[in-house]
């Protein structure tokens, strides 16, 4: 009988007079599957090449996003010596780290607080190619590796918080170096030494210690606040520049495997036109969102001046009362300043220009002290006097921070190429306070109470 299938030969195997197909035959692959060797020999390796710089482009801008909400919780922070602090304040502080009974770092035995250590051994192996060659390799080796850390004193001109330290980031800390034991092992460490100046983050507590709240991280840093805040700047400005750098490379990419033969041959021509034009709307939403964001900030420093200056206008009428007894030659200041109100304003340039001529009356009534012992004497006045003095320091902190925000979002508005997308939906220059030495140098003066200057802080 002749197969259906092979009509010129009879099927070696027949089941019930029919041909038994073959498994080859019956066998059809998807049409979505493609041969590996197609794949390689294709534009295969060029699509994914694309795929994996999208998604590290895409891992790099969500770094930037929390980098940037890092530094604006870090930005917002006043300075502030610890014997002004109340509680919920989030500042940085510094001063010396004091302990009575340290921790000792392993090898190197250092009197310490905190300590990451480690045990190096040189290691040599013998390893094999992919082609079957073999090749010495020598490296070093983490033998053994400890860390502890234990909470600590903060001393700042005889005022002094304990730190909440199991719950601190330690960033930048000095390092001793490579110890060499002999030829294969070496010690190393990181560390924060008793007796060292330190810089730290965080808000005072309801139990008075100095710790973590909210967003709020507790770093503690041997670097200055603003050497810190540079850096988180920087990082953020590379992170954000690599993303869009990748996205682009990415379309770039992808598009010049169009009509390609292979990977090895792409279409340069075609896919740089195109992969600009597919990175544009990527780029616009992120410059759009800079914007966004930037403005939100800008908005919260607002809002955060607004929030001192109230607890100002509550705190200025009691000062004054006390003052007024003393000061009998300062009633035109303190007539003015018992009737401070924070008065609606019309805009943002009125409300920054009354509150240049309030700082300065509350910077007169601070200096007051200095001329009348009385008022120095005076407990009710002290405390006041050093509530207020605080307060003008984060007003002054809050309005440096304003100013911040706002230059940030005027160079947005007139630099090249964010200029375009300000066109695009009507962005303008924001006003801002801008510097005022003077009135600055006035909040540095030292009064009876012992208040100590910001450049004590840096």
């Amino acid at each position: 009988m002749s197969s259906p299938c092979c009509p010129k030969q009879r099927c070696p195997s027949e089941v019930e007079g029919r041909c038994r197909p073959s498994i080859a035959s019956s066998v059809r692959l998807p049409l979505f599957v493609v041969p590996a060797q197609d794949f390689v020999d294709g534009t295969g390796p060029g699509l994914l090449a694309a795929l994996v710089l999208a998604l590290i482009a895409a891992a790099l801008l969500y770094s930037t996003k929390r980098q940037e909400q890092k530094n604006f919780v870090l930005a917002r922070a006043p300075r502030l010596p610890i014997r002004v602090l109340a509680e919920h304040d989030d500042a940085w502080i510094a001063g010396v780290v004091e302990r009575d009974q340290p921790l000792y770092c392993p090898w190197f035995r250092t009197p310490c607080v905190y300590f990451s250590y480690r045990l190096e051994r040189l290691v040599t192996r013998v390893v094999r190619d992919s082609k079957g060659r073999t090749r010495t390799v020598t490296s070093w080796e983490t033998e053994h590796s400890e860390s502890d850390v234990c909470d600590f004193l903060v001393v700042d001109d005889g005022s002094a918080i304990e730190v909440d330290a199991s719950r601190a980031s330690f960033e930048h800390l000095p390092g001793t170096g490579y110890d060499y034991a002999g030829l294969s092992r070496r010690h190393v460490a990181t560390m924060l030494p008793v007796g060292i100046g330190v810089h730290l983050l965080g808000v005072k507590l309801e139990d008075g210690r100095f710790g973590p709240l909210g967003a709020v991280p507790l770093i503690v840093t041997t670097t200055t606040s603003d050497d810190y805040l540079r850096r988180g700047d920087r990082t953020e400005g590379v992170l954000r520049w690599f993303g869009l750098f990748l996205t682009l490379l990415a379309f770039v990419i992808a598009f010049s495997m169009i009509g390609a033969s292979t990977w090895q041959a792409p279409h340069w021509e075609l896919g740089l036109p195109i992969g600009l034009l597919g990175w544009s709307p990527i780029w616009l939403w992120s410059t759009y969102n800079r914007f966004v964001r930037q403005a939100q900030a800008t908005a919260a420093a607002w809002r955060q001046i607004d929030v001192d200056l109230d607890v100002r206008y509550q705190l200025v009428p009691k000062l004054v009362e006390v003052a007024r007894a003393y000061a009998t030659h300062e009633s035109e200041l303190l007539e003015s300043l018992a009737r401070m109100r924070n008065e609606a304003q019309t805009s943002v340039d009125a409300a920054i220009r009354e509150e240049r001529i309030r700082s300065r009356a509350v910077r007169r009534l601070l200096a007051v002290a200095e001329s009348h012992p009385d008022l120095q004497a005076n407990t009710t006045f002290s405390r006041l006097h050093d509530g207020l003095w605080a307060l003008e320091e984060k007003i002054a902190a809050s309005r440096s921070f304003y100013d911040n925000t706002a230059l940030e979002w005027n160079r947005l508005v007139e630099s090249f190429p964010s200029s375009l997308v300000a066109r695009l939906f009507g962005f303008e220059r924001k006003a801002f306070f801008g510097a005022m030495d003077s009135e600055r140098a006035a909040t540095r003066v030292v009064l009876a109470s012992g208040a100590p200057p910001r450049d004590s802080l840096r």
